[in-house]
């Protein structure tokens, strides 16, 4: 299932202290499925805040621009992916999958719109071959912006997932059939309703102020399965 983020600073969800052991990772994947109200002014659906005040990966939409980064802040290092978010109304499945390589640039990562690699433009200041993400223990918002609690999300959320590593173009399109199907690496796993992390850093999210159930996105997951015994058949004449 999923929460209707309804364009309000007072309705989103968080977890403070957590760690994703991303100081230091040169490799990051993050999913989540949206379905947008609108996609005006900005708003931000996901960020892992560093203690500084900024944060080690955000995802948000700003006009109608989709855009996922990665920052270093004690070396002042960025990069950012951008496309142009769906206006339809629908439910999307979003991936960015990111591995810092020789050639540092645009080629680094790949971002698909459910399960398609789709085209982006590229963005970013000191980033080179060397770059590693930074981290420390601080707040996981979906729905506003971790540091000033202000752009929040006009839309639908549901299975936002954070990996150690960069998903293949194959795994991509596995995670848009199911969001549980790639769990190598996974780190997080928040269906959004329920708010139990489902993956390594475990915990719940806090849901702050009221965030509806917005239906579920169109995928069929896997639910665990309780054996039912059969009786055993009595045939007459035989020893119970």
């Amino acid at each position: 299932m999923s929460r209707l983020f309804d364009n309000n600073v007072s309705n989103y969800m968080s977890r403070s202290s957590v760690n994703f052991g991303l100081n230091g990772a040169v490799a990051l994947s993050v999913a989540m499925w949206i379905r947008f109200t609108a996609v005006s002014g900005t708003q931000f659906v996901a960020a892992k805040e560093i203690v500084s005040g900024w944060n080690t990966f955000s995802v948000n939409c700003s006009a109608g621009a989709f855009q996922f980064e990665i920052v270093n802040n004690a070396a002042l290092d960025y990069a950012n992916w951008n496309f142009t978010a769906p206006t339809d109304g629908l439910w999307h499945r979003y991936l960015f999958a990111w591995a810092v390589t020789g050639s540092a640039d645009i080629t680094d990562a790949t971002v698909h719109l459910d399960g398609v690699e789709t085209s982006t433009t590229f963005g970013s200041s000191g980033y080179t071959s060397g770059f590693t993400l930074e981290e420390a223990t601080s707040n996981y918002l979906l729905g506003l912006h971790p540091v000033n609690l202000l752009s929040p999300l006009n839309g639908a959320l549901a299975w936002v997932c954070v990996w150690n590593r960069k998903l293949s173009a194959l795994e991509a399109q596995l995670d848009y059939t199911n969001p549980q199907n790639n769990p190598v690496g996974k780190l997080s796993q928040v269906e959004v309703n329920p708010d139990t992390d489902q993956g390594a850093i475990g915990g719940s999210m806090t849901v702050n102020g009221t965030l509806a159930d917005a239906g579920h996105p169109p995928i069929r997951i896997r639910r665990p399965t309780v054996a039912r015994l059969r009786p055993a058949i009595f045939t007459p004449g035989l020893a119970r």
